[in-house]
């Protein structure tokens, strides 16, 4: 927050929280704007305190991208044009992928070094592997 508060911004209507949210809830809680929405890919590892949000009105919600398919939502059929979009990004560049580390084919080895960067919690884009080395 520190790093966005020196960059002159005071709050955010939108936080996307992209790994485990509890660590960073009440940060979050904080942070986020009076009706602002807090958004997470990831499931909670332990319990949070929703209340914190209540006196902004702001909004926590989940993102799962087969919600439309597992359950035959009305609006499944606009997956498919999301992905086109997204591709459409990824073509010319708007969109670039997050991998930053590749180890390698897949072995004992390289599995241990992924999951020591992970577990370190300060692993920025995404760590890839190949097929069995």
């Amino acid at each position: 927050m520190a790093e966005a508060r020196a960059a002159g911004l005071q709050r955010a209507d939108w936080i996307l929280c992209c790994c485990e949210p509890s660590a960073h809830w009440e940060r979050m809680a904080e942070y986020i704007a009076p009706r602002g929405t807090i958004c997470a890919l990831v499931d909670f590892a332990g319990p949070v305190d929703l209340n914190l949000l209540k006196r902004k009105s702001a909004r926590f919600v989940w993102e799962f991208m087969f919600t439309r398919p597992l359950y035959g939502t009305a609006d499944q059929d606009a997956q498919g044009g999301i992905l086109s979009r997204l591709a459409a990004a990824v073509e010319v560049g708007r969109i670039v992928s997050p991998l930053r580390v590749h180890l390698g084919g897949l072995s004992v080895e390289s599995l241990r070094e992924g999951h020591r960067r992970v577990e370190g919690g300060h692993t920025v884009g995404k760590i890839a592997l190949d097929g069995f080395a």
